[in-house]
């Protein structure tokens, strides 16, 4: 059921309350919800769906940056629906296509603490976007029920299951060519399913419904608006546009140094040269192994000599296994405090490198970007990178324990979306770890956004590769 809208040259407020009778799915249902639409721009429209009251709710701590231009003239129009229940149509004005109408999901929108579903028709099949997940082609296929997870996981592309980032946002080509898109706010373990007739039916298991409309009109327009709302990806270098060379199993430096001179025999364009995670002294993050790269640092400047750029790589884990004194990455993090933790304030345990005991980094504080900014520029005095591939910041996590994580709803929720291994823990780490900025449960695919976003204009003299952004 519905209030009547209260409007406001900036938007409209609405106030739901839950129909009296009808039967509770789950016993956290809300018996209250509001409505706020923000006109934003004249292209740019925001619906945030959220409980008037009680225990705070997660929301992704992202920066919504103002609009350029004003709302005086927008592109969309908002109805409301009370009829037999609530139900809104986001619509182009200057069309009358109906570009999201819940109409479809009014039996079926649940707002609970752990379940939030939502289901609305769009006008054309011509769909893009989701990820990250395997597609067989660029437009999504409505004819199979298809259900995509999202939930970051170092997993590779396997059909329609979750892999390394999360972007729940899509672009629909409309029939008369105009273009919209589409983004959901929210980092929690979500699916979407892709119905016959250009439906979607969405579930999410925690935040709130936050929804961000981009009205285009081209392709091209929905993604400068986008991007102007939650900021411009960075301009990659020159060179990081050029022809670049990578592999794991170089395993020693005789190994590297052939396939460079190969690729210069046979007049192979060859920009950039890459290190993996077998150039480290027994897989530890911050170090090259003396034994296997003897004069890597020698080798590196002989590279850039020639115009070859050096990239290397830097994973999240960090040993804990080693002689008191000997491993600084682990020592000072000790001193700083900067990992993610249990429920219980110790430290999370796992296994970031094959067999070795680990920690996570918490990105999402301060004095863990203090650490880590200190350590990338310490390294690069050791070995004179240009850039670092940011890698396994799902967080990938090897334990393979099935007692390893408490039997509470953080771990086991009621509901699970069919992410890979059938569990919130599996392959990183337990869900009701904590962060800084909240339970792993809410934040875990922001873990490599935290990372990247603790960097951004800092240690301006490396650039950064694969930080997932959320």
């Amino acid at each position: 059921m519905v209030g009547e809208p209260i409007n406001s040259p900036g938007g409209v407020r609405v106030e739901l309350q839950r129909q009296g009778g009808r039967r509770r799915r789950w016993d956290s249902e809300a018996e209250n919800l509001v409505l706020e639409a923000e006109y934003q721009s004249n292209g740019r429209l925001r619906i945030k769906i959220t409980p008037p009251t009680g225990p705070p709710r997660f929301e992704v701590p992202l920066d919504i940056l103002p609009p350029a231009e004003g709302n005086e003239n927008p592109l969309y129009q908002l109805q409301f629906e009370n009829s037999p229940l609530f139900s809104f149509k986001v619509s182009r004005k200057a069309t009358g296509t109906v570009l999201f109408d819940t109409t479809i999901g009014q039996n079926n929108f649940i707002y609970a603490d752990q379940y939030l579903t939502l289901s609305w028709q769009l006008p054309s099949e011509n769909v893009y976007g989701i990820g990250e997940n395997e597609q067989t082609s660029f437009r999504h296929d409505f004819s199979a029920n298809k259900i995509y997870p999202l939930w970051a996981q170092d997993h590779t592309p396997e059909g329609t299951v979750n892999i390394y980032g999360v972007q729940p946002y899509y672009t629909v080509l409309e029939s008369d060519g105009n273009a919209h898109s589409v983004a959901l706010i929210n980092a929690n373990a979500q699916e979407f399913t892709m119905r016959p007739g250009g439906s979607i039916s969405y579930v999410t298991i925690g935040g709130v419904l936050d929804i961000l409309f981009f009205l285009g009109p081209t392709p091209e327009n929905t993604a400068q608006q986008y991007t102007e709302t939650v900021g411009r990806s960075t301009m990659p270098p020159y060179w990081g546009l050029g022809f670049q060379l990578s592999r794991y199993g170089y395993n020693s430096i005789e190994n590297m140094r052939s396939a460079v001179d190969r690729t210069e025999h046979y007049d192979i364009p060859h920009d950039v040269q890459y290190a993996e995670m077998d150039i480290m002294d027994r897989g530890l993050v911050f170090t090259y192994s003396e034994g296997n790269f003897p004069g890597l640092p020698e080798y590196v400047r002989e590279l850039k000599s020639k115009g070859i750029k050096f990239v290397t790589i830097l994973n999240p884990a960090i040993s804990i296994g080693e002689p008191a004194g000997s491993y600084e990455p682990f020592e000072l993090g000790q001193t700083m405090d900067v990992w993610v933790k249990r429920a219980d304030g110790s430290p999370e345990e796992g296994k970031g490198l094959p067999n070795a005991p680990t920690y996570f980094p918490d990105y999402s504080k301060q004095s863990t970007k203090d650490w880590w900014i200190y350590l990338i520029k310490k390294f690069h005095e050791l070995l004179e990178y240009d850039g670092l591939g940011i890698d396994m910041n799902e967080p990938a996590n090897f334990r393979i324990d099935n007692n390893a994580c408490e039997s509470n709803n953080w771990n086991s929720p009621p509901y699970l979306p069919p992410i890979s291994g059938r569990s919130l823990w599996s392959f990183t780490l337990c869900a009701d770890s904590v962060q800084q900025a909240g339970k792993h449960y809410d934040v875990h695919s922001l873990y490599g956004w935290f990372q990247w976003v603790q960097l951004k204009g800092q240690a301006k003299e490396v650039w950064y590769l694969r930080a997932q952004r959320f």
